[in-house]
């Protein structure tokens, strides 16, 4: 599972610059608009750029998993974007053949037609790899000269409201007077260019924007338009327009977004901005290496618990009763120094009894191997498992058997053995076919085990062990960007019922509905396998795609919506809203009120979160951990006993409420007690067996 995320980079041929592009190239502060537009839609790329854009949208329409699920998503997708991949790309390829080869003609056509899949997981790189081309436009940021805030009026109703950045002035002194003063009298702005202020801000990115909810979109415009984006990759008619806006009072004020080219030459009182961190991309090589570095981890000797609040990593500790730990990336660049903390951390929740709040602010995701840590080091009992599957193409045929990714599955209907190369072909041969609704017909693989048996024993000594927590004790806090690695960790949580999954950060008037995370999925580049694109880096871009689909194993076989389309609700909304500002005794304030409240009250709509008891019980031998299921009215039912969690070598078939065996747990045999060393979670178990064949 490699994260990915368009990073909105560009990269220039050295053919000489515009007196326009000079302009950019030199200057920090970018006032004048018309030359920055100018250079923008006037800068050209040699025409193989184009050509090679094209060839990889062509193989991922063979490799793309979802490309027949998005004819028709499920019902409740609230951003329900029916998309038929050919006819989207012929309209593409239309628009790049006439666009004279000039940089935003190619990219945002193609940015557009990618990111209305909202899918972080496809998308495309274009960088700088240093090999004597021109990149101006990598370091050309936006930003708004304001702040704007989704915050609870007097009577609870949100509402928006704009403030005075931190990062750059407004250039009018009457203006900022104007926005300060409304903004401490809480006059909130009720639109835009004459536009509901909320639809405004939340569709500013229009469809280049990756997330599945218009809640998720509006918070991560918010986070984006407040501290910098990258400029390209956007629309130019907002860009490079002035916008209106209008209060509650009728006041107004108008503006234009504020450009900064972050590699000119910046004069002291310039100001610094600070762009929202970005989905992590790690290579398979980085995973393996890094999987690699950390077979043998062995705990530093722990420093004072006083430190441990100002880890450079993962901050943590005990406050008014409530231990904590916050993880804003699993992308560090010391991946020893990452594992050290958080096992400080969790040796120390190890030793109270206290309840436990994950905070992932902003996650991008980053290495499988440590979301792997920190999930089953917290839940050591858990028995996460996942189903995988490839669309049958022939493209996916190069990269499943041809290139061994298939390898990474295990047979479910022989004893979970692994797939190998005399066993792979017999895997490829058998095909299913979904019935997706509508006439639209999805032809996979089987489904196969996620999962391996040859993991690396070292990693189940670390994790909490004398003070394992219940379910209802940990409380997870999302703010909805949570991607890649940071998604498999929270679904994780969820899919299992290992702990309360909470959300912060604004709802969206009239649809409350909270995505916990994004992207479960796995992701290739398509120049690893595919010879006519293999000069992708010598043009300085990469494509990535998710390669294959996977499925809960709690669901029939008859199930045929991905994990990535089954989307996760959180189990409550914690009235937190800035996570980007994370303001730490407050959050933790609002956790402990959670806390508190699942004492005896419950989400209805998740029943595999449950009460675990000693007045429990259940006559399945083999249960470990047993609890009350949440009654439809919303408070714990003692009348109802379900199974939590089941001792390695088994694990919770949630629809029969029984322990059923499985050969594919990596988890230490059972002591007898309920409280075992940390499981392996599956995804990554494939992982590191995938990587192993591939290296």
């Amino acid at each position: 599972m490699l994260p990915f995320f368009v990073l909105s980079t560009v990269l220039l041929v050295a053919a000489g610059l515009s007196s326009d592009c000079q302009y950019v190239k030199s200057k920090y502060m970018l006032s004048d608009v018309d030359t920055v537009k100018s250079c923008f839609e006037s800068y050209t790329l040699d025409k193989s750029f184009a050509d090679l854009i094209v060839s990889n949208l062509e193989i991922i329409g063979d490799v793309y998993p979802y490309v027949d699920i998005a004819r028709n998503p499920p019902q409740d997708m609230q951003r329900r974007n029916v998309i038929y991949y050919q006819a989207k790309l012929a309209e593409v390829k239309k628009d790049i053949s006439n666009s004279g080869n000039v940089i935003s003609k190619i990219f945002r056509p193609t940015m557009k037609f990618i990111n209305s899949f909202h899918d972080g997981h496809f998308g495309l790189s274009v960088y700088d790899p240093s090999k004597g081309k021109e990149n101006i436009f990598s370091s050309v940021y936006g930003i708004l000269p304001f702040f704007w805030h989704v915050l609870p009026d007097k009577n609870g109703d949100l509402k928006v409201y704009i403030g005075p950045s931190s990062i750059v002035d407004f250039p009018d002194e009457a203006t900022l007077e104007l926005i300060k003063n409304n903004f401490n009298a809480k006059v909130a702005v009720t639109e835009v260019d004459g536009i509901d202020a909320f639809k405004f801000f939340s569709e500013f990115f229009e469809d280049y924007d990756i997330m599945k909810t218009l809640r998720g979109s509006l918070q991560r415009t918010q986070y984006s338009t407040n501290n910098g984006f990258k400029l390209l990759s956007y629309p130019m008619e907002k860009l490079f327009t002035t916008h209106t806006v209008k209060y509650s009072d009728g006041t107004t004020f108008t503006f234009v977004v504020t450009i900064i080219n972050t590699n000119g030459s910046r004069s002291r009182s310039d100001p610094v901005i600070n762009p929202v961190p970005e989905v992590s991309f790690v290579s398979i090589k980085e995973e393996r290496d890094a999987v690699e570095k950390l077979k043998h981890f062995v705990m530093k000797k722990p420093g004072s618990k006083a430190s441990r609040s100002s880890h450079k990593y993962i901050p943590c500790g005990l406050k008014n009763d409530m231990n904590y730990i916050v993880i804003n990336s699993f992308s560090p660049d010391d991946l020893d120094a990452f594992a050290d903390e958080l096992a400080e951390c969790i040796d120390d929740f190890d030793q109270n009894d206290k309840p436990i709040s994950v905070l992932l602010p902003m996650n991008g995701g980053g290495y499988i191997i440590l979301e792997y840590l920190a999930f089953n080091w917290l839940f050591p009992n858990a028995d996460f498992r996942e189903l995988g599957a490839f669309r049958k193409t022939d493209s996916n045929e190069i990269i499943a058997v041809e290139n061994g990714y298939a390898l990474s599955l295990a047979d479910v209907d022989n004893d979970c053995q692994d797939y190998t190369q005399k066993t792979v072909d017999k895997f490829w041969e058998k095909t299913d076919v979904d019935d997706l609704g509508n006439g639209v017909k999805h032809s996979r693989t089987k489904k196969g085990f996620m999962v391996y048996k040859d993991v690396m024993s070292e990693y189940f000594q670390f994790g909490l062990k004398k003070n394992i927590r219940k379910p209802t004790d940990v409380i997870v806090v999302t703010d909805g960007f949570c991607f890649s690695a940071c998604s498999i960790f929270v679904d994780n949580v969820l899919r299992t019922g290992s702990g309360i999954v909470t959300g912060a950060g604004p709802t969206y008037p009239g649809d409350e509905r909270f995505v916990a995370a994004q992207c479960p999925s796995a992701v290739v580049t398509t120049d690893e396998y595919f010879d006519e694109v293999k000069d992708n880096d010598e043009h300085g871009f990469y494509f990535a795609t998710p390669v294959f689909e996977t499925y809960n194993i709690s669901q029939s076989e008859s199930e045929v919506i991905p994990t990535d389309y089954d989307v996760m609700r959180i189990d409550k909304h914690l009235g937190y809203y800035d996570m980007m500002n994370l303001n730490l005794e407050d959050v933790l304030d609002h956790t402990k009120a959670v806390y508190k409240e699942f004492q005896t009250k419950c989400n209805s709509a998740n029943q595999r979160l449950l009460m675990v008891s000693d007045k429990c019980e259940s006559d399945d031998k083999h249960a470990l951990d047993v609890g009350y299921a949440c009654g439809s009215n919303g408070e714990w039912d003692d009348k109802k006993c379900l199974i939590a969690t089941c001792e390695p070598g088994y694990y919770v078939d949630f629809e029969s409420n029984k322990c059923v065996e499985c050969n594919c747990d990596v988890r230490p045999p059972a002591s007898g007690a309920a409280t075992v060393g940390p499981v392996v979670t599956f995804m990554l178990v494939a992982i590191i067996s995938l990587l192993n064949i591939i290296f």
